[in-house]
């Protein structure tokens, strides 16, 4: 890892930052019809930013269909 404070900022031309999350979801009781919305993914570009890359999975015993569609602004929604 890279300090942040240790970095002369006005000389840096670019750099690249590496992202992971994730949830998880428990429940006390079976779900039945459970629907989520998730908008993680930002647009492929952003100003001066560039994603190079991204993905979202999804898993579990009864895990549903996953459909993604895009907003007015870019970003990627996934319908679970």
């Amino acid at each position: 890892m890279i300090d942040p404070h240790a970095v002369d900022w006005a000389r840096v031309s670019h750099c690249t930052f590496t992202l992971n999350q994730r949830f998880t979801y428990a429940y006390s009781e079976p779900i039945v019809d459970l629907r989520q919305r998730l908008v993680v993914l930002p647009p492929s570009r952003h100003g001066g930013q560039l994603k190079h890359s991204g993905g979202i999975a999804v898993d579990g015993p009864t895990a549903g269909s996953l459909v993604a569609v895009r907003d007015a602004f870019g970003n990627t929604i996934h319908d679970i």
